[in-house]
């Protein structure tokens, strides 16, 4: 059997700690396809510590392991997400009404399925940092890049 070499993070679960999430790609364990791939490929087994989930296009990375607020004393397990590109934008529309200085905000009437299934919300425009096609994926960026995805996903969302 070879053995895969594996630089842990620090965010990678050892046995002891209790897991409150369960963890499926295809309704199927991750505990048993990492044991199914170790077995193909004639590998130690190896125990499930971490994962991530990765969308370059919206600069977004979704990472599962020991969560980076537990405290020492009680460490779990968890999905965190980080927004690359300082996040993405969010439009507000207002208006200021002169008589009253009241203000209005323009706020969009939702069905979002995942968030409430049986009635709508109400929310602001908001998108997810357009990295453009020259961008690399999570690297660091310059100041000006960092504010031109800014715009261009300001765009997008004016847009839509």
């Amino acid at each position: 059997m070879t053995e895969q070499q594996s630089s842990k993070p620090p965010y990678a679960i050892d046995s002891s700690v209790a897991r409150s999430w369960e963890l499926k790609a295809n309704n199927i364990r991750l505990e048993e396809l990492l044991a199914a791939y170790a077995q193909v490929h004639a590998m130690l087994p190896q125990e499930l510590e971490w994962f991530t989930a990765t969308n370059v296009k919206i600069g977004i990375l979704y990472t599962y392991g020991l969560h980076p607020n537990a405290s020492l004393d009680r460490l779990y397990d968890g999905i965190w997400k980080r927004e690359y590109f300082g996040g993405g934008s969010v439009i507000v529309a207002y208006t200021e009404e002169p008589a009253t200085q009241r203000i209005y905000v323009g706020v969009l009437w939702q069905r979002r399925v995942l968030h409430n299934p049986d009635q709508p919300v109400l929310g602001v425009p908001r998108g997810y940092a357009v990295a453009g096609e020259r961008a690399q994926a999570f690297s660091h960026l310059a100041k000006q890049d960092v504010e031109q995805a800014h715009i261009r996903t300001a765009l997008v969302e004016l847009k839509e």
